[in-house]
């Protein structure tokens, strides 16, 4: 469970740097949504986890948290540097999900002229399409990688420094 939150903070702290999707973490939102007790997480902490006297669950829970997922954050890296074989290849691969992800605010499809349900079905169809393709997405990488803005610099740099926590 702290490794899908890690991985859900590093994709939402890619998409902050590169498109500039401005987030707080809800880490402890997401381990009471994944049934995540305090307790439980301060075991996997072990005896270098420290209890305030002060704090309340959400408090101890968060602090239970960081040092897990400061660990898990540094496997992760590792291990997606490796799967997708560097890190322009990662990058790359975290780019593109806006792109292909199918991310688009439903909100905005919304539309009140006449010509909103041509729109819409249009737009429908071409997300269906869309994602029945299978996409190469190395296909376009050196576009991507060479076209270089100051958001895709700062979330290279990201990576190259370890994917570390944005917030």
């Amino acid at each position: 469970m702290i490794r899908l939150m890690v991985l859900a903070g590093i994709y939402r702290d890619s998409c902050e740097l590169a498109f500039d999707e401005v987030h707080e973490p809800e880490y402890t939102i997401w381990a009471g949504e994944l049934s995540l007790s305090t307790f439980r997480v301060a075991q996997c902490v072990g005896h270098e986890f420290r209890k305030e006297e002060d704090a309340d669950d959400a408090e101890l829970l968060e602090s239970a948290l960081s040092p897990l997922m400061e660990t898990a954050r540094s496997e992760i890296h590792k291990v997606l540097l490796a799967e997708f074989g560097g890190e322009s290849l990662l990058f790359v691969s975290l780019w593109n999900t806006v792109d292909y992800g199918g991310n688009e605010d439903p909100e905005l499809l919304e539309n009140d002229s006449e010509d909103a349900d041509v729109d819409q079905e249009s737009e429908v169809q071409r997300r269906q399409t869309r994602s029945n393709v299978d996409i190469d997405w190395r296909e376009n990488a050196d576009s991507i990688l060479h076209d270089v803005t100051g958001q895709k610099l700062a979330a290279f740099l990201w990576i190259q420094e370890g994917m570390y926590e944005v917030h």
